[in-house]
């Protein structure tokens, strides 16, 4: 799924800078989007898997400050290149960046174990040796012909419903959603909202960029943190923290140098907050529909990402302040502490029972 979400990504891309119009690119980006969404979710689950309990945390993490680094970098090198080249040509070295990555990817990533020793694919004895052997594991002479987990699950998205699971599986659903309309309306207006504030352009930009700048320290933080600490709790801590700080932040925008640190640390916070959700989804859910589970909540993630500029943007039209905006969404981000703290009661009170 990895490798062909990131072949058929890097084809829309390089397509996308021959489109012949607005259609053709709008096609071309929404496939995009669909197969990013695929590498997403799939290296998350993947990751997970291979990942011991106490580092699980920061390699999730590390995961995450990899998009963020992409994101942040790719952002300014497509910047400077539209402006002396040309938006095709962005698409154009976009598209050929993503195939060195699927030759490395190709070469170097490893199966799912479970998908190996469970469905038992062509070569799979030989595809587990290999990895055995990455991991430093004794090699097997054989696989068993039944295993406790081979048996198909009919329905994954059932599963995600039965029992505890279900609420467990709302409630991420919440906290995801609520977090990401959150964070994107910061990442979103803060340019524009200081803008509006008598800023110049120029500085009004520099917040964003700062914003970013700070995500990039943020699943880091929260990676470290996390092989330290209860997970849960931990993220409890930075939504709280993110929505207090949005609130100060809302307040200061006159104040371009308080603005900018206060940004730098939302940043931090914010997207280490995201990280840690996208490390407690896999651990919901058991193998058999790991995948699915954290593919739908990110899913949900994304529609909060995706109203959160549109519900931002009428409100500012009906009157709205920006300081009320913020107080808002810090309200929001408080919404999904309280779902993250319920996710914890249900998880403590499965492991005393």
């Amino acid at each position: 799924m990895i490798l062909v979400s990131l072949a058929i990504a890097s084809l829309c891309m390089i397509f996308s800078a021959y489109a012949a119009n607005a259609l053709q690119l709008g096609c071309l980006r929404f496939l995009t989007g669909i197969c990013i969404g695929g590498i997403l979710t799939n290296c998350n689950v993947l990751t997970s898997e291979y990942s011991s309990i106490k580092w699980r945390s920061l390699t999730i993490c590390l995961l995450s400050t990899g998009y963020a680094i992409g994101a942040t970098f790719g952002g300014v090198l497509a910047m400077y290149v539209e402006k002396r080249f040309g938006w095709r040509v962005v698409f154009l070295i976009g598209g050929l960046m993503s195939l060195m990555s699927l030759l490395v990817a190709v070469a170097a990533l490893s199966e799912s174990l479970y998908f190996l020793i469970n469905r038992k694919p062509r070569n799979c004895l030989r595809k587990i040796q290999s990895i055995r052997v990455k991991l430093q594991l004794p090699e097997l002479s054989s696989i068993a012909t039944e295993h406790p987990a081979s048996k198909k699950i009919k329905g994954a998205y059932a599963e995600l419903f039965k029992g505890e699971a279900g609420m467990a599986t709302v409630l991420l659903w919440i906290a995801l959603y609520c977090l990401m309309f959150g964070f994107y309306y910061i990442l979103t207006w803060t340019p524009k909202v200081l803008t509006n504030s008598g800023l110049s352009n120029e500085q009004g930009i520099s917040a964003g960029v700062v914003i970013n700048f700070g995500a990039m320290f943020g699943t880091i933080v929260f990676g470290f943190l996390g092989t330290r600490y209860n997970i849960k709790t931990l993220q409890v801590f930075f939504l709280l923290s993110t929505a207090v700080l949005v609130v100060v932040f809302g307040f200061s925008l006159g104040n371009l140098d308080l603005a900018l640190m206060l940004g730098l640390v939302v940043g931090i916070f914010g997207v280490g907050a995201t990280a840690g959700l996208h490390t407690i989804a896999p651990m919901i859910y058991e193998s058999s529909h790991r995948a699915t589970g954290v593919g739908l909540a990110i899913g949900i993630g994304r529609l909060g990402s995706m109203s959160s500029p549109i519900v931002a943007g009428m409100l500012l039209d009906q009157g709205w302040k920006p300081t009320s905006l913020f107080f808002l969404v810090g309200v929001v981000l408080v919404v999904s502490a309280m779902a993250v703290v319920l996710m914890k009661a249900i998880s403590s009170s499965s492991a005393k029972n």
